[in-house]
């Protein structure tokens, strides 16, 4: 519970939906699909927001795991999304 934040983006179109809270902080919010897959611009949003966040600690000196992203869809991407996913390689 200590080392886990949690962080949603919907996409379609995209909108970061709940920014970074811990574990136990952190209540879910209603999700329903519609509209587009923008999943490339989704994918980029997603890294941004990691990037900041690692930026705080960094800033704060304090120490962090590797994050992880999970991506979850319901559709097939509507945009280009090769780049964004090879811009999240080695991150």
């Amino acid at each position: 519970m200590k080392r886990v934040e949690v962080a949603v983006i919907t996409f379609g179109p995209v909108k970061v939906e709940a920014s970074f809270h811990t574990a136990q902080g952190f209540f879910p919010p209603v999700l329903e699909a519609s509209g587009d897959t923008p999943m490339g611009a989704a994918i980029k949003q997603g890294l941004e927001l990691v990037k900041q966040r690692k930026e705080e600690y960094k800033t704060n000196g304090i120490s962090y795991y590797r994050p992880w992203v999970f991506l979850i869809t319901d559709g097939a991407p509507t945009d280009e999304w090769q780049s964004a996913a090879q811009d999240g390689e080695g991150r």
